[in-house]
């Protein structure tokens, strides 16, 4: 099956997801205009635009760290429900008793490589509970446990964490091109 495609105007499109499980793809095109003293517009071709390393790794990092809706918290919790891109938290969440239970950690952020983003957060033993089963951890813009939607989750089989057992959290999201 092929890609939907979402068009916009003359030479920019964006690959949308689909049934298939087809990734999305975005693609960034420029074109320029000579304006004549009478209003006349000469319209050039369009350009696709090539995306650097550098600048990969900047708008990540700059995701991850800085500006208003940034995702730079790490939750860890049980999700029951059946994971969707509507879903905005995991039912159970465990927060740091630490701080009061009321927040979540804030991980070390970096980028690893052309288009990998990693977030890094280490729980003490008794930072959380050791009857708790785990198995979800999620990316969120706010530190509240239980507020504010959640950019992605992840589930795995889950485990029972025991009293002495800390917990290391590596969550990576990879940007691809296609």
């Amino acid at each position: 099956m092929a890609r939907a495609r979402t068009h916009y105007k003359a030479g920019r499109t964006a690959k949308t997801p689909t049934a298939d499980g087809g990734a999305v793809v975005l693609r960034g095109f420029v074109r320029g205009a000579l304006v004549d003293p009478d209003g006349t517009t000469h319209l050039g071709d369009w350009h696709e635009n090539i995306i650097t390393t550098k600048g990969v790794e900047h708008v990540m990092l700059l995701f991850a760290t800085t500006g208003g809706a940034q995702g730079n918290w790490i939750a860890v919790g049980n999700n029951t429900a059946t994971l969707s891109s509507t879903q905005t938290a995991m039912q159970t969440e465990y927060a740091p008793s630490t701080s009061g239970g009321t927040a979540r950690i804030q991980p070390t952020v970096s980028t690893s490589s052309y288009g990998t983003l990693s977030y890094t957060a280490s729980y003490a033993s008794s930072q959380i509970t050791s009857t708790a089963t785990i198995n979800g951890v999620a990316i969120h813009a706010v530190s509240s446990t239980g507020s504010g939607s959640a950019y992605s989750i992840a589930t795995f089989n889950s485990s029972t964490k025991g009293s002495t057992q800390a917990l290391n959290v590596t969550y990576t999201w990879n940007f691809a091109t296609a």
